[in-house]
C-alpha cells in the first residue's frame, strides 16, 4: 500500500500453456519518498518470486538513475532497454522523465525492439496542438505515456 491506498494487482495467466502472473503497480510518488519505494519494491518482488515467470508494469515513480534502480530485481528486464528506434524516451509528459517501467522474468519469453508510447497524439478536441505545449496544458488523458511491447514467445 501506499499513503495514497495505491497497491499491487495481479492476475495469473496462461501464455501457450504457461503460466504468467501479469502485473501492475503505483509506487508512492515525490522525491522523498525514496525509501518508501524501495521497500515497496521489495515487497513487489518477495510477492513475485514464487512465479518462474512475471510481467510487472506500471508507474514506479523513479528514473532509473535514482537509488531505487539499483532494487530491481535482476532477474527481471526492463523491456524498454531492448527497444529499437522510439519517437520519445521519456512517459512523463511534464518532466520528460521515464517513470513508467514493464519489467519481464522469464526463461521461455523475451523481450523484443517491437515498444512504444501511447499518447503522443492529442485528445480529438485538441487535434493539431502539442500534447504537452508551451503553457502547460496537457492536452492527453494522462500526464504519463502508455506503453505497448511485444515479447516472444518460446
Amino acid at each position: 500500500m501506499t499513503f495514497q491506498s495505491r497497491s499491487l494487482l495481479c492476475c495469473q495467466t496462461l501464455v501457450n500453456g504457461e503460466e504468467l502472473l501479469v502485473s501492475t503497480t503505483h509506487l508512492e510518488s515525490c522525491k522523498p519518498n525514496t525509501q518508501y519505494r524501495i521497500e515497496q519494491l521489495q515487497t513487489l518482488f518477495s510477492i513475485l518470486n514464487d512465479h518462474s515467470q512475471a510481467l510487472v508494469m506500471g508507474d514506479f515513480n523513479f528514473v532509473p538513475e535514482w537509488q531505487e534502480g539499483t532494487h530491481i530485481d535482476t532477474k527481471y528486464k526492463d523491456l524498454f532497454k531492448h527497444a529499437g528506434s522510439l519517437p520519445v524516451h521519456y512517459t512523463h509528459l511534464p518532466k520528460s522523465e521515464r517513470l513508467d517501467r514493464m519489467l519481464l522474468k522469464s526463461c521461455t519469453m523475451s523481450p523484443t525492439s517491437d515498444y512504444h508510447p501511447v499518447g503522443l497524439t492529442p485528445c480529438k478536441s485538441y487535434t493539431g496542438q502539442s500534447v504537452l505545449s508551451k503553457d502547460g496544458v496537457i492536452r492527453s488523458l494522462s500526464d504519463h505515456l502508455g506503453i505497448i511491447a511485444v515479447v516472444k514467445c518460446g
